[in-house]
């Protein structure tokens, strides 16, 4: 099958599944039912879903030019993805959607026989593909600033390059992948270094200017090997320091990957899930393909047990402190990680207050999951005071800050097969019980006749 021929058996596909095609949610000028904030995987699977339920009035927002929304084309930098390559969810249960029929379509059933795991580039190409086949409607260039609870729903706020703009929408799913749950960590000692040299692995690097440049990377996790072979291939000489004297070899998603957890873990009652959070939030480790592409390069050099104590910056260098003395850096990496904290987004200054999280539903338990926002079984944030913001319920957590309370989701391709399906139905379950008087009306006027008997 050509791509051209597959690009006909989607749309084919989609016409057979088109029921029910009729439009039910009733319509309020001026007002989408439902706002996606970003475009990535995630987001463009969510408005498919959304779609396929006839719920049409939507908008995907992202910040990013076309084809670039996501982490693909900006700080993931690993040459394949992590997941197996017969992984499905975007999808959403449409064989012609998957990976594998696209790839397939483009090369050949061989190639992806032959094929270990997914080039990140060809991911990327496959999800630009599939925003073209499910005509997902997105805005692009749109950063948003703040989103206001309203009465009814939300007015989300967003800079453009004509300038600000905004919508109303009775529902807001917040899609921001990793970074969007919070904040990106930095030591405090970063503000010594003058922004030109030093980088944190989730922004944008300028790695052609590192040839020939002595470069330090601290951390031990994936995203630092990516960010230490990209500067290696690009002729840097690169020294990564790590606290732990051996990085983590246990990848436990692996092992999540079965129906049960990726399917019910939402469902466990919270004892078990603060159980299964030390196995769910335990720092993922490189891949072999991380640390291959530093292991035997020559200008490379690995110091495990070896933490940074501060940084200086001087004539022209960042001078770093280490717990085995001085080093001089001409650029320095921080992949120091993220903390999940739906409390700090700006966007959310007007509610934030009023989030619920783990810690303060289970003060003495929530350990590290302590300022993951507490979550329904549908996604949606939840008051820590009841009465305070009543349309936090219509706002949808889809970022890394569900995983405490939802399992893998909001960040993770293996959970997309069963976790989409649960935040649409949420989202569609909200709209037919909030307009039940609406449709029970409807039907009293419905007067269509089948049968006619003849006077």
């Amino acid at each position: 099958m050509t791509l051209i021929e597959l690009e006909e058996r989607v749309k084919k596909d989609l016409e057979l599944l088109r029921y029910p095609a009729r439009d039910w949610i009733p319509e309020t000028p001026g007002v989408l039912d439902v706002l996606v904030i970003g475009g990535g995987q995630a987001g463009l699977a969510i408005a498919f879903g959304l779609l396929r339920e006839r719920v049409n009035r939507i908008l995907v927002l992202d910040e990013h030019p076309e084809g670039q929304e996501g982490v693909w084309e900006t700080f993931a930098r690993m040459r394949t993805l992590r997941t197996p390559k017969h992984l499905t969810g975007p999808d959403l249960g449409l064989p012609s959607l998957t990976f594998q029929a696209y790839f397939e379509a483009r090369f050949s059933e061989e190639a992806y026989q032959s094929m270990g795991k997914i080039p990140r580039d060809l991911w990327m190409a496959y999800l630009r593909w599939y925003r073209q086949m499910v005509q997902v409607p997105m805005e692009n260039h749109a950063k948003v600033q703040k989103i206001i609870p309203l009465d009814k729903g939300f007015e989300v706020v967003y800079r453009t390059p004509e300038g600000m703009k905004s919508h109303r929408a009775r529902r807001v799913v917040w899609a921001t992948g990793m970074g969007g749950a919070g904040f990106w960590k930095s030591p405090e000692y970063v503000a010594s270094i003058p922004r030109s040299h030093y980088a944190h692995t989730c922004e944008e690097i300028d790695f052609d200017a590192l040839a020939g440049k002595r470069v330090g990377v601290l951390g031990a996790g994936a995203s630092a090997f990516d960010n230490a072979g990209s500067a290696l291939e690009a002729g840097a000489r690169v020294d990564l320091y790590m606290r732990q004297k051996s990085f983590p070899n246990v990848n436990y998603y692996r092992f999540f990957e079965f129906t049960g957890f990726l399917k019910h873990t939402a469902d466990l009652p919270d004892d078990l899930k603060l159980q299964w959070l030390q196995f769910l939030l335990a720092p993922q480790p490189p891949t072999e393909d991380n640390v291959a592409r530093t292991r035997n390069h020559p200008a490379f050099a690995l110091h495990a047990g070896c933490n940074w104590q501060s940084a200086r910056f001087e004539d022209g260098q960042v001078v770093v402190t280490t717990d085995q003395g001085e080093e001089r850096f001409d650029f320095v990496i921080f992949g120091t990680g993220f903390q999940v904290n739906p409390k700090v987004r700006p966007e959310f200054k007007l509610f934030r207050d009023f989030i619920l999280t783990w810690g303060e539903k289970h003060p003495l338990a929530g350990g590290v999951a302590a300022t993951y926002p507490y979550l329904s079984q549908d996604y949606a944030f939840q008051e820590n005071r009841p009465g305070t913001c009543p349309p936090l319920k219509h706002l949808y957590d889809f970022s890394f800050g569900a995983t405490a309370s939802m399992g893998l989701s909001g960040a993770s391709i293996s959970s997309m097969k069963y976790a989409i399906p649960r935040l649409i139905d949420g989202i569609t379950r909200s709209f037919y019980l909030e307009d039940a008087e609406h449709h029970l009306n409807r039907v009293k006027l419905y007067a269509d006749e089948e049968v006619t008997w003849p006077v």
